[in-house]
């Protein structure tokens, strides 16, 4: 008889805590030698493959001074390097170096066809050291340096990616992040492309998480911030609403969730979604911002790495101790 194809790999992990960031409430102002102290971050043009510099002084509150940093970011820099109107981006710091260089090589080995990394996949550094370190491998990386000692800390980067995809978005660029530990294994971009086809109006669309827990209760999953997708352009008030909420909490994605939930957000057609154990893309609407939500499979953009069939993994964004020091690169 016919021979039974070899059974699929699977992967197994031991389940650790739900998704969720650290994000900075205050960062004071450091004073930086050759740079301008007013509003205003000094900058100047560079070319595509130059990396941008942006120093941003002052009190950096998300709630309250989110203008002035938002002018430090170089929305042609970003615009040069996106495919087709989409940026691809992250957020390292110089903790996070070696995960960051596993991140690109990893997408650089799909051999997207119209996505070279060096050029396309751009980098938010919230250090000096992190962005020459990246140069030094032919990476270009925009400087987005929040005042502070907490700079280089890991909360800086749920800070800097919220304000990086408002100022992107506000341009009229669609915006894709995923965190550095959310490996590539597959090219992701036709998913997000497709469902942008498909959008009748501004989209978000991510991964599942299963925190904040009273939502995750209610809800079944939530939306998780390691990987994210914003499709066409969002109300003012929601960017405004995310930053004060975001302002007064002690990570993102708790915020982002319960934005949404004060807003109306219904899940259809069965308002109970799964989390593990989906295989397919839930919806939601947001009447109060007018927006659509699309809640990624877990079976191909999983958080726990128990019992997955490789080949329908996607984005692999397994749930692993934050700290730098225990950060594995345990995806193989």
């Amino acid at each position: 008889g016919a021979q039974r194809p070899p059974p699929a790999r699977r992967w197994m992990a031991r389940p650790l805590p739900p998704c969720a960031m650290a994000l900075p409430v205050l960062l004071p102002t450091l004073p930086v030698p050759g740079r301008s102290h007013g509003g205003h971050a000094a900058h100047a043009d560079h070319p595509a493959e130059g990396g941008a510099d942006g120093y941003c002084p002052g009190s950096a509150q998300l709630s309250s001074a989110g203008r002035s940093f938002a002018e430090c970011i170089d929305v042609s820099w970003f615009a040069r390097r996106a495919v087709r109107g989409l940026v691809v981006f992250s957020v390292v710091s110089v903790d996070y170096l070696d995960v960051a260089r596993a991140w690109l090589r990893r997408i650089g080995r799909l051999n997207i066809s119209d996505l070279r990394v060096s050029k396309h996949v751009s980098m938010v550094c919230v250090d000096p050291a992190a962005r020459a370190a990246l140069e030094r491998i032919g990476h270009p990386c925009h400087l987005l340096q929040p005042a502070g000692p907490s700079a280089s800390a890991f909360g800086a980067v749920a800070f800097v990616r919220h304000r990086v995809a408002a100022r992107l978005n506000e341009r009229g660029l669609d915006v894709l992040y995923t965190d550095l530990d959310a490996i590539w294994l597959q090219d992701p971009l036709p998913t997000f492309r497709s469902l942008a086809r498909q959008a009748a109006g501004p989209l978000l669309v991510s991964s599942r998480g299963s925190y904040p827990e009273r939502l995750s209760e209610l809800w079944g999953a939530t939306l998780c911030t390691g990987v994210l997708f914003w499709h066409g352009r969002f109300p003012g008030r929601f960017w405004a609403e995310l930053a004060e909420a975001a302002g007064r909490a002690t990570d993102d994605q708790a915020p982002l969730n319960e934005l949404l939930a004060a807003q109306g957000l219904r899940w259809g057609p069965s308002p109970r979604l799964a989390y593990a154990n989906s295989s397919r893309l839930d919806r939601a609407r947001v009447p109060g911002l007018g927006l659509e939500v699309a809640l990624l499979p877990h079976s191909s953009f999983p958080r726990l790495c128990r019992d997955l069939v490789e080949e329908e993994v996607v984005v692999l964004h397994c749930l692993r101790d934050k700290r730098a020091g225990r950060k594995a690169l345990g995806w193989d």
